[in-house]
This record gives structure tokens, C-alpha cells and sequence, in this order.
């Protein structure tokens, strides 16, 4: 059994100190993880013993590599090869700042070494950037990053542990999912690629993930969604695999040129699932691919998002209503400022076949926000009449305090629209007008 000489301490937490140490016998620099503190318990033994069990199990260019271990010993310890620093480090002096190849480069890694994990049957159960670490060993003299820290993995349909609350801190909080929060035994690889998304959202934003906002400006086109299923409330919402999650990423950056003439290839898809085409979920994802593609295009948005009449936009909802609603969100915001009166038209008309055929409160709240701004800024009776139509169907009461409050959102709207106030509406809905027009 090597003997090492311990130097100076690198980092210490709830599984033990790390340490800079020399090998006796040919000098060689390397991290010594040790066991130690004032309260170890017989638990803190077991995450230990886990930690050095799983790693030896998983070789893996970037997975972090044990190169001994003595578990009999007292304290227990083991051997890695030394890092440079960890990603958090790397986060907080702001060495990404946008770099979106960088970024890329950095989070495959992790899914690779992630997805091999799971391939293995082993879930981390707590990814964040100090698990991640950083090697200067690329032929090339780039960083290379691996995932470390495995006490709190387990190996699926095998092992449990009950981790109490006092072991949970922020930094782990930030990048854990409800149902692992609630019950951490529990926690499937689902788990992995919630803290993934959360971990991209922090690589892209350089903001910790504690509220995340998909709809963030400094997120680039398509990854809002992207983090938006990662870190969906229900797991089974969210990517299947890791793999899934990987060829999500691969296809929104390169395949921006997949169509040589978006104009001519979504005018025929679109012509197609009109026609009742027999696979129309194929249809849709191209349709789908090409609105992510321009997500920045004014002009091809609004010339086509609007030319999915009711069965397109059935289609759409059946296929994704996630993806729906991340390409409405995209064509509602190029309907600020002055537009087309006709075009007001299309669009009120447009946004009625939309709220016929969901329920969903976030699609009509952006229906309602729409039409009440459009209407009043424009002067258009139309639009104001397809509002007032939509809201006397509301019979619900939850979604009449919606309505409510886009009224009380945009007073000097709701004021106009007295005018065509008329009919029956929930009570609660009237009081979203000014007085005046009860």
C-alpha cells in the first residue's frame, strides 16, 4: 500500500477533507480525500464507502478517476488525481460571459460522463459546479471537466439511503428537484437531468438557478425550452435520458441550415397537414424545427405562425403543447408596437382558434394580454369583439381570476373596452373593470 504525505487542505464538507498530498515513493501530486471531522457517523461511513465504490466502477474520460483507496483504514481514504480548480470557481470569475461554444463544450462533457453513469445503473443525485471538476489534460491544452462527488449516488433498483434535512444545503438546493427534495431515497435519473438544465440555465446566464426564468434575454433561441424541460415539476415531463437531453442540444445547433429555404419548405408542410397528411407528428416537428430556427425572424413568424388554422394548431398541441406555447411566446412578442389594422384582424381571429382548442391558463393569458393591448392601441372593434366573445365563455372561477387580473393589468385597455361591455360575465370578471363600467 502507497503511503502519501499530506499538504495543504483543498476543500472539507459533509464526506470528508481533501487534501494536496505527495506519494512517498516517486513524488507524485495527488488529492487524498479522508474521511474526518469531530461528528462522523456511521452513515457519513457508508456515503464514503458509496462514493469509492461507484467512481471505481465508472471509467470514464469524464467521470473524476479513483486511483487507490484503503476503506479499513482509520479514517477511511482514497486517491484521485489532483484538479485544477472546480466549475463554480470557473463561474464566479465569469470565464464563459456568452461564449456559446465554450459553454457547449463544458456542458457535453457532463453529459457524457452523466449518461455513461446512467448507462451503468449509477444516479448522482447531486450535480452542481462543485462536483464538477477541472483537469489540464487535453492533448490540445484544454480543460477537461469531470463529474466527481458520488456519496450521495446510489445504483438504480439497488441501494437506498435516507438523507436527512440538515444535510441539504443551499448550493444543493438550488440544483434539486421536488420529488428528491420530498423523498430523496426515492430519486430516479430524472433527478440528474433536472440539475443538468438547472446547471445549463447557470453556464448560459451566469445567474445561480435558484428562480429561473426560461424566457431570461441572455438565454440564446430554443435553450429556454430546452431548460424549461429539464426542470419540469412532474420527472416524466421532463427528457427521458441524458441522451435525449444531448440530441435536443446537437439539433437546435446545427441544424440551423436543415432547410436551404424555410419560406418554401413550411408553406408546404403547412399545405400538407392541411390535407389531413397520414403522419402529421412528422409534419409538425419540421414545422416545429423551422419556427426554433428563425425564432428571430420577425417577418417569417408573423407571415406564417398565423397560417396554422384549427387542425395545424390541434396538431401542435397533440404533438408538444410545450413547444406550442415556447413558439407563441416568440410570435406574441413581434406583436408590440403598430401594426396592420387588417393584420389586428388575423391575429384576434387566429388567437380564437387558439383558445378553442386548450384550456391551458398560461396560452389564454397571452391570448387575453394580447387582444386587450392590441385592441386598445389600435382601435380595432373587431379585436375587441373577439375578446369580449372570450370572455363570456369563462364559467370557471380560477380562470376568471385570471381574466380579472388582465383586465386590472392594463387599466387604460379595460377602460376602452366599456364600450363593448355587454352580456354576462362572472362577477369576478366584472370587477377587473374600472368602476365606471359595472
Amino acid at each position: 500500500m502507497a503511503k502519501y504525505q499530506r499538504q495543504s487542505k483543498i476543500a472539507s464538507g459533509g464526506f470528508g477533507c481533501v487534501y494536496r498530498a505527495k506519494r512517498i515513493e516517486d513524488d507524485q501530486i495527488v488529492a487524498f480525500k479522508v474521511l474526518e471531522g469531530p461528528d462522523i457517523t456511521n452513515e457519513d461511513r457508508i456515503r464514503f464507502t458509496r462514493e469509492v465504490r461507484i467512481q471505481l466502477q465508472l471509467d470514464h474520460p469524464h467521470i473524476v478517476p479513483i486511483l487507490g483507496s484503503n476503506l479499513t483504514a482509520n479514517p477511511p481514504f482514497f486517491i484521485m488525481t489532483l484538479a485544477t480548480g472546480n466549475l463554480r470557481i470557473r463561474l464566479c470569475e465569469g470565464s464563459f460571459s456568452g461564449n456559446l461554444k465554450t459553454i457547449l463544450n463544458v456542458f457535453m462533457q457532463l453529459l457524457d460522463g452523466c449518461a455513461f453513469a446512467h448507462a451503468n445503473g449509477v444516479i448522482h443525485r447531486d450535480l452542481k459546479p462543485e462536483n464538477v471538476l477541472l483537469f489540464n489534460e487535453d492533448i490540445f491544452g484544454d480543460e477537461v471537466f469531470r463529474i466527481s462527488d458520488f456519496g450521495l449516488g446510489k445504483r438504480m433498483n439497488m441501494e437506498s439511503l435516507t438523507i436527512t434535512r440538515s444535510d441539504i444545503g443551499m448550493g444543493t438546493a438550488a440544483y434539486m428537484p421536488p420529488e428528491q427534495y420530498m423523498d430523496f431515497k426515492r430519486a430516479g435519473h430524472h433527478a440528474d437531468i433536472y440539475a443538468l438544465g438547472k446547471m445549463l440555465y447557470e453556464l448560459l446566464t451566469g445567474e445561480l438557478p435558484l428562480h429561473v426564468n426560461t424566457y431570461n434575454t441572455k438565454l440564446p433561441r430554443g435553450f429556454g425550452y430546452v431548460i424549461r424541460k429539464c426542470i419540469e415539476h412532474n420527472p416524466v415531463d421532463r427528457y427521458s435520458s441524458v441522451l435525449d437531453l444531448k440530441k435536443e442540444i446537437l439539433e437546435l445547433t446545427t441544424e440551423k441550415n436543415k432547410f436551404e429555404h424555410p419560406d418554401k419548405e413550411i408553406e408546404k408542410l403547412i399545405s400538407a397537414l392541411k390535407n389531413n397528411h397520414r403522419n402529421p407528428n412528422d409534419l409538425i416537428d419540421n414545422i416545429d424545427r423551422l419556427f426554433l430556427n428563425n425564432s428571430d425572424d420577425e417577418v417569417f413568424y408573423t407571415k406564417y405562425f398565423v397560417k396554422l388554422e384549427s387542425i395545424g394548431i390541434k396538431q401542435y398541441l397533440s404533438f408538444s403543447k410545450e413547444k406550442f406555447i415556447e413558439r407563441i411566446n416568440v410570435f406574441d412578442s413581434f406583436l408590440s408596437g403598430n401594426l396592420p389594422w387588417s393584420y389586428t384582424d388575423i391575429v384576434a381571429d387566429f388567437y380564437k382558434l387558439i383558445w378553442a382548442q386548450t384550456e391551458d391558463s398560461h396560452i389564454r393569458k397571452i391570448i387575453l394580454q394580447r387582444l386587450l393591448e392590441m385592441g386598445h392601441s389600435h382601435n380595432r372593434w373587431h379585436v375587441a369583439g373577439v375578446f369580449c366573445s372570450l370572455i363570456k365563455e369563462v364559467a370557471d372561477e380560477e380562470e376568471g381570476l385570471m381574466v380579472r387580473d388582465v383586465l386590472r393589468g392594463n387599466p387604460s385597455a379595460a377602460k376602452w373596452m366599456k364600450s363593448f361591455y355587454e352580456g354576462s360575465f362572472l362577477p369576478v370578471i366584472k370587477d377587473g373593470f374600472p368602476e365606471e363600467t359595472k
